[in-house]
């Protein structure tokens, strides 16, 4: 085994507090290729499993007509902007943490950043503005009918939303247009590398104990939108809550009165009609009630999804300043940087398969779409071996 050079790591001592040697053993696996490889190789991964998935959902929701209700409007918007996610944020970051610099030239490094940026925001947005549909819909308690009545209208409505989600974002990511410049950077050996970061001499004004950016970054990717999305929630447990105590107020009262029937030896008044309860609207009805509460819960799950996976980021931008003040602290930043930026990145992966698996619709459609592209192949196959058998007897 290669023995460390210790003197090589004397940037993590910390006045006369110098790191133990694990932490010098940390930083050395750390900056070594294999570990490096091994962190490329999974977010390549990501990178394609994230196009693979997101492409799907945006193929299918624009060539199956039964998916343009309200909900998978906002999925299609929702795979649109992983899908950028993944294309500008991922693979330039791999690209730096392979090789330590920015190849790609200052237009490139504002809108990498501009675009992940605005990409992210409008996740959040989209997000919120799924949650409150859903909960205004359950709690208005509109039946499936009703609901697509008027479907050209919403979806009217949810496309000015989307153009406004689009917008918003924009222009909430545009100040990185602006900051972000590429920096040369020349170490005491004298070597030099380039670095896309924010420009020190124009973000000076911004620059304090946690930069006024960071803050407004992280209250309106995660915080307000997650806040939102929560007192929505609460609204809809609340209502739900308030039906259940209704119905069981209800059926304890209707079991006291037939009791109270019986025991009279109360008679039906003669020629009455018996309740006849329509059985096949009641099944329709609690069906559409089931899918309501599917779609609803996936919304629940693909949120929870996002706020478990951002949280571990969103906790780095925030205390990062303060303990980048102790360089013995450095490995252990880094290593919770690399987990905290494989979570982020596993959001857009995981998306598509909270679609597939709480969405008949989309499933369904996935099924069918398999099920042409393989009659396709056999039919092509089909022609192929007979245009040969047809040469063969021509011959």
């Amino acid at each position: 085994m290669t023995s460390l050079n210790t003197t090589r790591y004397h940037y993590l001592c910390y006045g006369d507090q110098c790191p133990s040697l694990f932490t010098i053993w940390l930083s050395y696996f750390i900056e070594s290729g294999p570990y490096k490889s091994m962190i490329a190789i999974v977010w390549l991964s990501l990178v394609i499993f994230g196009i693979l998935g997101n492409g799907l959902v945006i193929f299918i929701a624009i060539f199956y007509k039964k998916l343009n209700d309200i909900t998978n409007c906002y999925i299609f918007n929702l795979a649109i902007t992983d899908m950028l996610f993944v294309i500008f944020c991922i693979p330039f970051t791999m690209y730096i943490y392979l090789y330590d610099n920015w190849f790609f030239g200052v237009t490139f490094c504002k809108l990498n950043h501009f675009m992940s940026h605005a990409s992210v925001q409008s996740t959040c947005l989209t997000l919120t503005a799924m949650t409150i549909h859903r909960c205004n819909l359950i709690i208005k308690n509109k039946t499936m009918t009703q609901h697509l009545a008027n479907i050209k209208r919403r979806q009217r409505t949810v496309l000015l939303i989307t153009i406004g989600i689009w917008l918003l974002s924009f222009l909430i990511a545009s100040p990185d247009l602006i900051y972000y410049t590429v920096t040369k950077v020349v170490l005491e050996n004298n070597e030099t590398f380039k670095v896309c970061s924010y420009d020190k001499d124009t973000y000076s004004i911004l620059v304090s104990y946690i930069s006024i950016s960071h803050v407004i970054s992280i209250a309106t990717t995660y915080v307000i939108p997650l806040l939102i999305i929560i007192l929505s929630y609460t609204r809809l447990l609340s209502h739900l809550s308030k039906n259940q105590r209704r119905l069981a107020k209800f059926n304890k009262d209707e079991r006291t009165r037939t009791l109270i029937n019986r025991a009279s030896h109360t008679k039906e008044p003669r020629g009455a009609e018996p309740v006849r309860v329509d059985t096949k609207k009641a099944r329709k009805s609690k069906k559409s009630e089931n899918r309501k509460k599917k779609v609803t819960t996936m919304v629940a799950v693909v949120t929870l999804n996002f706020g478990i996976c951002w949280l571990p980021t969103h906790l780095f931008i925030i205390f990062k300043p303060s303990l980048s003040e102790y360089p013995y602290l450095f490995p252990y930043l880094s290593l919770f940087k690399l987990v905290a930026h494989t979570l982020s990145y596993l959001t857009p992966v995981i998306n598509p398969c909270l679609y597939a698996f709480y969405n008949e619709n989309f499933r369904n459609s996935f099924y069918d779409l398999c099920f042409r592209v393989s009659c396709k192949k056999q039919s092509v196959n089909r022609t192929k071996v007979l245009n040969k058998s047809m040469s063969k007897s021509v011959l």
